[in-house]
């Protein structure tokens, strides 16, 4: 099972994931260690997303078999499969923040789903000085720690990625996944956050899997890559062993893709 304060692997085996008649994902295998830091790149529907929803149990598959530290998804109860996604910090690509609430409030939800709806509406509304001071000290380490008692609303984008950051690490994770956690910002603010994750996720010993659409980015931030395409792993290997050519295939559409996608 996973424990608190160790890194967690991730391991699919011969997986495929369907909505409807259309496969998200076809026979992948992929193993990440715990520790790793990976980031998979892909165009628009190359199946980035259901990939980071499987390694928490969000999206289960059609066929073939996911692991988490050892544990089979797929044979754990209810209660166990909570627990593990509980242990899984996930910075959405919406970042699904509460607008109106405080800062703290939000950076406080990352521990909803380790407690009861009582002790989670408590927590919420009226938290402790401990827990008040372990958010500031969070939000002390993402470069924010002045915004606690701010309305998330009024924040920039840049400060709301650093609280949805703040959120996932006070659930105290043992891996971070990100879905194109840096999509509408401008491309410094872009490398600022990329390069947070990654320095945070090491400093803290977390495996970090992050889908990314910056191929620069994700070169020169992650040593290792993995390209999807169609729902199939294209190339898993390391940053500096992908050339130009491959990411101009991985992007590139066919004539196929390009009437599927009216172009």
């Amino acid at each position: 099972m996973i424990m608190q304060g160790k890194a967690s692997g991730f391991r699919l085996e011969g997986v495929t994931v369907r909505f409807g008649t259309t496969a998200a994902l076809q026979d992948v295998d992929l193993t990440i260690e715990a520790g790793e830091a990976v980031a998979l790149v892909g165009p628009s529907g190359a199946g980035k997303s259901t990939l980071l929803r499987l390694l928490n149990g969000m999206v289960r598959p059609d066929e073939g078999v996911v692991h988490v530290n050892g544990d089979t998804l797929g044979n754990l109860s209810r209660r166990a499969l909570r627990d593990v996604r509980a242990a899984i910090g996930f910075v959405h690509q919406d970042l699904s923040l509460v607008p109106n609430l405080r800062v703290v409030q939000n950076v406080m939800a990352g521990r909803l789903g380790q407690q009861g709806l009582f002790a989670s509406a408590r927590s919420m509304l009226l938290p402790s000085k401990t827990a008040t001071a372990r958010a500031y000290e969070i939000l002390e380490r993402v470069g924010i720690a002045e915004k606690l008692y701010e309305r998330t609303d009024t924040l920039s984008g840049g400060q709301q990625q650093r609280v949805a950051l703040a959120r996932a690490l006070f659930q105290r994770p043992v891996a971070l996944l990100a879905d194109e956690p840096v999509s509408s910002v401008d491309p410094a603010r872009a490398r600022d956050t990329v390069e947070l994750l990654t320095r945070v996720s090491r400093e803290e010993g977390l495996t970090l899997v992050m889908s990314i659409h910056n191929l620069e980015l994700a070169r020169s931030c992650f040593p290792r890559l993995v390209g999807l395409r169609g729902g199939r792993v294209v190339f898993d290997a390391r940053a500096d062993g992908v050339g130009d050519d491959e990411f101009h295939a991985l992007y590139d559409l066919d004539e196929a893709e390009m009437l599927a996608d009216g172009a």
